[in-house]
């Protein structure tokens, strides 16, 4: 038992180390993202989460070695640093805020999801089956969890990455505007148009393009599509 429980420390050690070094990686490329264009940025904070995900499996179950009385120097107290953690946090920032000047179809989206989510879960699943003894269920659970929120959060960004033609301009009608104060202060800008047979799509567009348009106006939306397929959109570019 003593064995056990001193290999099963030592490799809790050296996931520790793996984890500590991985995240001052991560954490230049999320600072580099702010220099790198918003394709840099895709693929960096992609890159970042992606990794991150990847050596979490890697560790598995090791990162959730837990010790009993006083003796508290397991990865369970001790895997949170606050560089990989901050560096994680940057890149999920970042892959947020690529997504916001963007429209698409949530149908799309989730479907794109699911089969991201579907790929970056796998590596676990043959974890566990290559493994004789798991951690407990709700921290198999919770590393489970993680890697639907990075599915989710690097399903746009890697869209985005792996789109290289040039956006094609089609037309709509706008039929509404709308200004909207967001609850951080600013305003959020929204037009919404008439667009392929569909009406009342929102836009969300910079206040120039706003104060410029006006209900009628005919406007330029242009369209991206990825190289799998996954469109979306936006009023300027």
């Amino acid at each position: 038992m003593k064995d056990r429980y001193g290999e099963a420390r030592r490799r809790c050690e050296a996931y520790i180390k793996k984890y500590r070094a991985a995240g001052w990686i991560w954490l230049f490329a999320a600072a580099a993202a702010f220099a790198a264009g918003r394709k840099g940025a895709a693929f960096l904070s992609s890159a970042v989460l992606l990794s991150a995900w990847g050596l979490r499996v890697y560790g598995y179950p090791a990162q959730y070695f837990r010790t009993s009385g006083k003796d508290t120097e397991g990865a369970d107290g001790k895997r949170f640093y606050f560089v990989p953690e901050i560096s994680v946090l940057l890149a999920a920032m970042w892959a947020i805020l690529l997504v916001f000047p963007y429209e698409f179809e949530t149908t799309d989206f989730l479907g794109y999801a699911l089969v991201t989510a579907v790929l970056v879960e796998f590596p676990l699943l043959l974890k566990v089956r290559k493994i004789k003894k798991t951690s407990p269920l709700p921290c198999l659970g919770r590393l489970a969890a993680e890697g639907i929120a990075a599915a989710l959060l690097v399903t746009f960004p890697v869209q985005y990455a792996l789109t290289f033609e040039e956006a094609r301009t089609e037309t709509g009608i706008v039929s509404e505007k709308n200004s909207v104060s967001r609850s951080t202060g600013g305003r959020d800008y929204i037009l919404e148009a008439d667009w392929r047979d569909q009406t009342g799509q929102r836009f969300l567009v910079p206040q120039e393009i706003y104060d410029a348009a006006e209900t009628g106006d005919m406007i330029e939306i242009h369209v991206w599509e990825s190289l799998f397929g996954m469109e979306y959109s936006r009023i300027g570019r």
